[in-house]
């Protein structure tokens, strides 16, 4: 039996803060991690498709520049585009493993498991610890459907150097879309298939159809309001069987894109006294579980949070603190209003914060709500960049009689959301930054200056 200070299941953003804290403290460290250590981001998630959609987005604007002074025929190579890929995800392995070494902090590449309530079992060997974090992330789900062990999951998706001539994503959440766009613009016929009424559940239900109407121009068909029942093989490759007797859709490749699950499995949670439910594992406000010596933070922790790395450093920054006994704890701060700020890099990109119309509409204590939209596209800027798929949302509450009219949600769609969305969030939920916003000058020209101007019409 190895006594430790802190025991952190997970290597990921959540894990890897208030590991490094607590080495540079003093305390004795161990992190656990069977998997890559670097977390799921960086290896096989956002930071790994960036070159994919990067390349994407470059190749659709050389196109619908065609024509407008750009000529010839462009060509994505996706083998030289993988071998990019991984020169930014190959080394990221080594080095975490490096710089856990150089700050002190042993790191076991196994699986883990509670023996009580106290103690961990890892690779045969047992670790009592002051006080643990369990960070292990989500992993992809299965697909509940018949043959769903015929998909690949999207980390098996990352690691191919080709792509077929036909693929289908079943799910139609951020990591369908994503990937739907870059198989699209590489020259795959794509199917997406969402069980819901429509994709990018999270987004606003207008931006969605702008963003919809973007990816069916780009070639991606999009199959909503009906459940993938089969995934059959066929002679040439895979059939996928729909429940409404249309008929089926044959393709090369089927990518299971229809959610993650809290990493639980295996730990052995209720040997430790730690309660975990389909959302994961069970926390309060400084992100403690039912065993008082024993944290949970980022996508595996129950808080309300979407699973996107801002809101897993912000975990990351709670269990640093709480971990090293500080007082008064730091408390988390659940999206009550909701501050969260996203993007979906799809084709166009979406970005949303706050509320969407509908979150706002159905909040009770929010006053009187109301809401701006319309077409950027329309926009000389966006002419002028050939963008013909672009769309803002503003939502308000409150009112200037009462004195507390602020933004509370803003939606953006078209080149450029995904940075212009965090100058709107610097406004939302509070009257006085509201206002600040509304006298902010913007640089000219840009979307961010012409969404300001349409912000400011809605006040």
């Amino acid at each position: 039996m190895t006594d430790v200070d802190v025991a952190i299941l997970g290597c990921g953003t959540a894990g890897q803060m208030p590991a490094y804290a607590a080495a540079k403290a003093g305390r004795s460290v161990l992190m656990i991690d069977p998997h890559s250590p670097g977390g799921t981001c960086a290896n096989r998630g956002c930071d790994a498709k960036k070159p994919l959609v990067a390349a994407a987005e470059a190749l659709h604007r050389f196109i619908a520049f065609r024509g407008h002074g750009l000529g010839g025929t462009p060509e994505l190579r996706y083998g030289e585009l993988h071998a990019f890929k991984e020169s930014f995800t190959a080394p990221i392995p080594a080095q975490t493993r490096h710089d856990l070494a150089a700050a002190g902090i042993r790191l076991v590449e196994a699986e883990a498991a509670f023996v009580d309530e106290q103690t961990l079992e890892v690779a045969g060997d047992r670790f009592r610890f002051g006080k643990a974090a369990v960070c292990t992330g989500r992993v992809p789900g299965t697909l509940d459907t018949a043959g769903g062990g015929h998909a690949i999951d999207s980390a098996a998706f990352l690691r191919l150097d080709a792509l077929p001539r036909r693929v289908a994503f079943v799910g139609g959440g951020y990591v369908g879309l994503e990937f739907a766009a870059v198989a699209a613009v590489a020259g795959s016929r794509v199917t997406v298939f969402e069980a819901a009424d429509r994709v990018l559940a999270p987004f606003d239900a207008d931006a969605v159809r702008v963003v919809a109407a973007g990816m069916a121009a780009v070639g991606v068909r999009l199959s909503t309001g009906r459940r993938v029942t089969a995934i059959e093989p066929s002679q040439s490759g895979f059939r996928l069987c729909q429940g409404d007797g249309s008929p089926p859709v044959e393709v090369d490749l089927v990518v299971a894109t229809a959610g993650r699950v809290p990493a639980v499995a295996g730990l052995n949670l209720p040997a430790a006294g730690v309660e975990a439910g389909e959302r994961g594992v069970r926390v309060d406000r400084q992100l403690r579980t039912t065993n008082p010596r024993i944290y949970a933070g980022g996508d595996v922790a129950d808080t309300g949070n979407p699973s996107l790395t801002p809101t897993a450093a912000r975990d990351g920054r709670v269990l640093r603190r709480n971990l090293l006994d500080a007082d008064p704890p730091r408390t988390h701060l659940r999206p009550d209003p909701p501050r969260i700020t996203a993007a979906a890099f799809t084709l166009p990109t979406a970005a949303m914060a706050g509320y969407t119309e509908a979150e706002a509409r159905g909040t009770a204590g929010l006053g009187e709500v109301d809401a701006v939209s319309g077409d950027a596209s329309a926009w000389k800027l966006m002419k002028q960049q050939r963008a013909e798929h672009a769309y803002y949302k503003f939502v308000y509450a409150g009112s200037d009689a009462a004195r507390d009219r602020r933004l509370v949600g803003a939606h953006l769609v078209g080149p450029g959301a995904e940075e212009a969305i965090n100058l709107f969030a610097t406004g939302l939920h509070d009257p006085a930054a509201t206002e600040r916003l509304a006298d902010t000058a913007a640089a000219y020209p840009s979307f961010g200056f012409n969404l300001l101007n349409a912000f400011r019409a809605g006040l």
